[in-house]
C-alpha cells in the first residue's frame, strides 16, 4: 500500500484494491467449501443416517435438479381389499417369506388415532415383506425411503421392526428405531447416496420391511423418491461460472 501511495496510487483505487481482494477470497473460500461439503455429505449421511443434501440444495436453488417418486406397487395396501375390521393373508405385490405370516387389514376404530393413508395396512406377525422395484441404483442419486409404523393401541411396548433399502440382495441402508407414540404412527426414514463408484449399480432397487419382535407390526404409505446430485466437478465448474459473472 505505501509503495502505490508513493507512485501515485489514488484513494479510490486502493479502496478497490482492497474490496476486489475481498471478493475474490471469499469466492474461492465458497468454492472450496461447497467442494468439500458435496464430497463429504454422501458419506456423513450413510454414515449417522441422515438425508442432508447440500449439492442437491444448491442446484434445486437454479431448477437444475429435482426430487422423483419412484413407483412402489400396492404401496399403501389398498389392492386386497377386506371388509371394515377384517384382514386376510394377502399382500398384492409383496413377497412373504413366510406363508400366511402377513397380510391386508382395515382396522377398527380403537387401534389406532388415525391411518397413514387409504383405510388399510399390512401386518406381519412373523418374517418379513418384500418388494422388488423396477428402478435401478443410479450414480449420483440421492434415495429416500420412508415408511409409517404403526403401534397398535392395546400393546403395552413398542413394535420391533426394521425398514431397509435394498439393491438386489445387499443391504444400502436400515432403520430399526423405537417408536415413541402408543396408538399412533411415526415415519421410519432411511437415506442413501449412490455414487458414480457405487459397486451395486444397475442393480433393481427394493424394500424389506420386517417384524423383530413379539408383537404384530404394522406397515403403511410406503415411498420412495430418488433425486439426481451432478458430480463435484459440475458444482466446480458452477462456482467458477458465478466468479467470472462476478468480475464481468
Amino acid at each position: 500500500v505505501g509503495i502505490k501511495k508513493t507512485i501515485g496510487a489514488s484513494k479510490g483505487s486502493l479502496i478497490a484494491q482492497f474490496i476486489g481482494e475481498s471478493i475474490l477470497l471469499t469466492l474461492i473460500a465458497i468454492i472450496i467449501a461447497v467442494l468439500a461439503v458435496s464430497i463429504l455429505t454422501p458419506n456423513f449421511n450413510n454414515l449417522l443416517g441422515l438425508e442432508l443434501i447440500f449439492g442437491l440444495f444448491i442446484f434445486n436453488m437454479f431448477g437444475v435438479s429435482q426430487a422423483a417418486l419412484l413407483t412402489i406397487n400396492n404401496a399403501s395396501f389398498e389392492d386386497d381389499l377386506v371388509n371394515p375390521g377384517g384382514w386376510n393373508y394377502d399382500v398384492g405385490s409383496w413377497d412373504e417369506s413366510i406363508v400366511s405370516g402377513a397380510g391386508t387389514w382395515e382396522p377398527a376404530t380403537g387401534y389406532f388415532d388415525s391411518i397413514p393413508d387409504g383405510d388399510q395396512v399390512a401386518y406381519i406377525n412373523n418374517g418379513f415383506l418384500t418388494q422388488s422395484l423396477s428402478d435401478v441404483l443410479t450414480a449420483n442419486t440421492q434415495y429416500t425411503l420412508d415408511v409409517d409404523i404403526g403401534w397398535r393401541d392395546h400393546y403395552s411396548s413398542s413394535p420391533d421392526f426394521i425398514v431397509e433399502l435394498l439393491a438386489g440382495n445387499n443391504v444400502l441402508a436400515f432403520d430399526n428405531s423405537t417408536l415413541l407414540n402408543k396408538g399412533s404412527w411415526e415415519t421410519s426414514t432411511l437415506s442413501y447416496f449412490a455414487s458414480s463408484s457405487d459397486a451395486y449399480l444397475g442393480q433393481n432397487l427394493g424394500i424389506r420391511l420386517t417384524k423383530t419382535g413379539s408383537n404384530q407390526t404394522n406397515f403403511d404409505n410406503v415411498r420412495i423418491d430418488a433425486a439426481s446430485v451432478p458430480e463435484p466437478s459440475i458444482l466446480a465448474l458452477m462456482c467458477a461460472g458465478f466468479i467470472g459473472i462476478g468480475f464481468a
